[in-house]
């Protein structure tokens, strides 16, 4: 899951700030509609999928994110 923090921490510039697996998107410091959609911008690059058809809520976690690009094909071993 290290990309996916990795990602998360520079789109809500977090200074490095580790975020929590678990952790809902909307109680992260930095996070509104527009870093969502960033956020989901890079994904789409870095992992070459198209997530269109997702918005990324602010009750989901990294873990839930994670299932939802292991179902566009994005391997675990990619998320690391």
């Amino acid at each position: 899951m290290t990309k996916l923090q990795s990602v998360l921490t520079e789109v809500c510039e977090l200074d490095g700030t580790p975020v929590a697996a678990n952790a809902p998107f909307g109680e992260i410091k930095g996070w509104d509609s527009m870093r969502a959609v960033t956020f989901q911008v890079e994904l789409e690059r870095l992992f070459g999928v198209d997530l269109s058809d997702t918005m990324i809520p602010a009750n989901w976690t990294l873990d839930e994110l994670a299932g939802v690009l292991q179902q566009k094909g994005v391997t675990s071993e990619r998320l690391s």
